[in-house]
């Protein structure tokens, strides 16, 4: 049985994400972690995950009475969660799903396929892609469905 973790602070995107795995895919035993931290803590906790989809842009925590923004947006929030799995020695497969086509503003803006590259090149032995994620579309389905099957065979 397939273990997933998705880390995504948008909850129409997960509950979008987790739907379409469990109605589509058959894969039911899926955890939803909604910020940088608690994501990090999550695979702390149960590093037995058979793959990661993660959000690149989130919050840096979970949304609280105490925090009620869940500190500070991270538009690379997902590049830091790579890079702290990596220290950490964790080796789970993590796919990107995005809803943005660029990062990066003005000047310094790229399109997500250099961001690809990027992290290809850093993360060689965890990352294995992106996605992106459009609601009014279905071939984010289509991707998911290809890339799990790449990684998950």
């Amino acid at each position: 049985m397939i273990k997933l973790l998705i880390i995504e602070d948008d909850l129409y995107k997960s509950n979008a994400i987790s739907e379409y795995l469990r109605d589509e895919l058959n894969i039911n035993n899926i955890t939803c972690r909604e910020s940088l931290s608690s994501g990090v803590f999550e695979v702390l906790d149960n590093p037995d995950y058979d793959l990661i989809l993660l959000d690149m842009s989130m919050s840096t925590y979970d949304i609280s009475d105490k925090d009620p923004v869940g500190g500070i947006p991270e538009s690379f929030a997902g590049e830091d969660f790579l890079a702290q799995m990596e220290l950490l020695g964790y080796k789970i497969p993590i796919l990107v799903v995005t809803q943005y086509d660029t990062f990066g503003a003005g000047d310094d803006s790229f399109p997500l396929k250099i961001l690809d590259n990027k992290l290809s090149k850093k993360h060689p032995e965890i990352y294995k892609g992106s996605i992106f994620f459009r609601s009014i579309s279905n071939e984010w389905k289509v991707l998911l469905k290809e890339k799990l099957y790449e990684v998950l065979n």
